[in-house]
C-alpha cells in the first residue's frame, strides 16, 4: 500500500506544468494599437458632393418672384409647396434671377420709357420645425441695367422716378413663414404661408426697393398624382406707403395666384411647368400710376436635378402682356446642412 501511494503521488507531480507555462497559456494576445498618423486615415474625409445623406428630390415650385416691370420694388412671395420641412431639417440657398422688360407710354398725363434688365441674387435659409412649421429669412441684392439712357416717368407733368445712375444694393429682408395645416387624402396637403418686405438700404434712383414694408399671405394646395404634382397658390400682398417716387404715389391691395406641375421623371430629376401672376399694385387714379394697372401672367418651363446632396433649379419664362417682364431666367442651387 505504501508503494502505490508513493507512486500516485509521484504521478500527479509528473502531470502538474511548471508555472511559466501556465502564465503563458493563460495570457491572452493582444494586438497593437495603430501608430497615430494611421488614426488620421480612418476619419471620414468631407465630401463636397454629400454634405449630408440625399433625400428624395422635393417637388415644389420653381421659386420665381420676377413678374412685372416694377416687381422689385414690392414683397411679391414666390410659389410654394403646402408641404413643410422636416422637423430639424435646415437648408440654405441661392437663385440668380434676369428679367427684361420693355414698354413706351405716352398720353396726356403719362410719359413712360422702361427698357432694363433687372438683376436679382437672393439668399435664402429655411428650416423646418415641430408642428409643421417653416421658417424663412432671405435677403435681396439687385441691380437695375438699364438698356436705352434712363428709365423716365413723368405724371402731370411731374418727374416721379429720380435720375442718376443705378446701382447695386442690399434692397430688402424677406422674412416668412409657412405651416402645413391638413392633409387631403392619401397625396395631397394644404397650407398657409404668410411674409413680410422689410427695406434694408434704399436710394430712390435704384428703383430696388419700394422703402415700405409690405405684408404678403398665401393659401397653398398641393396633390400628387403618380409622377405628376399639383401646386395652386392663391394669395394677397399688402403694400406699405411707397417712399421710392419723387411724388406721391398710391398702391392699393392686390390678388396673387399660380399653378405649377411637376413631372418627376426620375428620383434625381423632375421637370416643371408654371403659371403665375398677380393683380397691379397701382389703380386707376390721379395719386397713383394710372397706365400700369393690367394684372400680369408669367408662364415658365423648368428643370431641377439633385447633383449628390445639392439641388439645382434652372428655368425660363416669358410675360404675357406688355406691363409683365418680357423674359426671365432662373439659375438658383441650395444645399442642407
Amino acid at each position: 500500500m505504501p508503494m502505490m501511494m508513493l507512486l500516485a503521488l509521484m504521478f500527479a507531480v509528473a502531470q502538474e506544468k511548471p508555472p511559466a507555462e501556465q502564465e503563458e497559456q493563460q495570457t491572452v494576445p493582444v494586438e497593437p494599437w495603430p501608430p497615430s498618423q494611421d488614426l488620421r486615415g480612418l476619419r471620414p474625409g468631407f465630401d463636397p458632393l454629400h454634405p449630408v445623406t440625399p433625400r428624395p428630390l422635393d417637388r415644389g415650385p420653381l421659386r420665381i418672384s420676377s413678374n412685372s416691370l416694377f416687381h422689385g420694388l414690392f414683397g411679391l412671395l414666390p410659389m410654394e409647396s403646402a408641404e413643410t420641412l422636416e422637423e430639424g431639417r435646415f437648408e440654405i440657398g441661392v437663385t440668380e434671377d434676369f428679367s427684361s422688360g420693355k414698354l413706351d407710354v405716352t398720353t396726356s398725363d403719362y410719359f413712360l420709357r422702361y427698357d432694363a434688365l433687372l438683376v436679382e441674387t437672393n439668399l435664402v435659409a429655411r428650416a423646418g420645425f415641430q408642428g409643421d412649421w417653416e421658417l424663412t429669412v432671405g435677403v435681396d441684392a439687385s441691380n437695375l441695367l438699364e438698356k436705352n439712357d434712363d428709365i423716365i416717368l413723368t405724371r402731370g407733368g411731374k418727374v416721379l422716378i429720380a435720375e442718376g445712375r443705378r446701382s447695386t444694393t442690399l434692397g430688402d429682408l424677406r422674412l416668412g413663414a409657412k405651416k402645413r395645416i391638413l392633409s387631403i387624402g392619401t397625396q395631397g396637403a394644404l397650407g398657409v404661408g404668410v411674409g413680410v418686405k422689410i427695406p434694408v438700404s434704399r436710394q430712390n434712383e435704384d428703383l430696388l426697393s419700394s422703402g415700405a414694408v409690405d405684408f404678403a399671405t398665401t393659401l397653398l394646395y398641393s396633390q400628387e398624382i403618380g409622377p405628376f404634382t399639383l401646386h395652386v397658390n392663391v394669395g394677397a400682398i399688402l403694400p406699405g406707403d411707397v417712399q421710392v417716387f419723387e411724388e406721391e404715389v398710391e398702391t392699393r391691395n392686390a390678388l396673387t395666384f399660380g399653378t405649377s406641375v411637376v413631372y418627376a421623371f426620375a428620383a434625381w430629376g423632375g421637370l416643371y411647368g408654371q403659371v403665375q401672376g398677380n393683380q397691379s399694385l397701382f389703380e386707376d387714379s390721379d395719386d397713383s400710376i394710372a397706365i400700369l394697372t393690367d394684372t400680369v401672367f408669367t408662364g415658365h418651363l423648368g428643370a431641377r436635378v439633385r447633383l449628390g446632396s445639392y439641388v439645382i433649379d434652372v428655368s425660363a419664362g416669358t410675360g404675357f402682356g406688355d406691363q409683365a417682364s418680357e423674359l426671365i431666367l432662373t439659375l438658383g442651387i441650395r444645399v442642407p446642412l
